[in-house]
């Protein structure tokens, strides 16, 4: 079982993935801090390791990002993050579906 650092270390890392292609769509920092409502300064913080995310934080930046949130825990650092985003809306698609099934008795 992971412990917090390295859960930690993991969504930093997610984090910069998403930043470094925020970025690379010519979108800025300031922008970013903006739609998530924090200042420029906060979103540097993060990126450089100087400061720690919470669950709150956390959800505000993926949505600021149209990113789920899970994409912070289940995302594969070797994929592109476009690739991971899919991958999360696929996890999340089937795990709707099937809670829909166990809630209509389907098997």
């Amino acid at each position: 079982m992971e412990n917090s650092k390295t859960i930690n270390a993991r969504i930093k890392e997610h984090y910069r993935a998403l930043l470094e292609e925020w970025e690379s769509q010519g979108r800025s920092q300031t922008e970013l801090a903006k739609k998530v409502g924090v200042t420029p300064a906060q979103i540097s913080h993060l990126k450089k390791d100087e400061k720690e995310f919470t669950l709150d934080r956390l959800q505000t930046i993926a949505d600021g990002m149209n990113t789920p949130v899970e994409y912070f825990f289940l995302a594969d650092p070797r994929l592109p993050v476009a690739e991971n985003k899919k991958l999360c809306e696929d996890i999340l698609r089937c795990r709707k579906g099937l809670v829909w099934s166990m809630l209509m008795g389907e098997k």
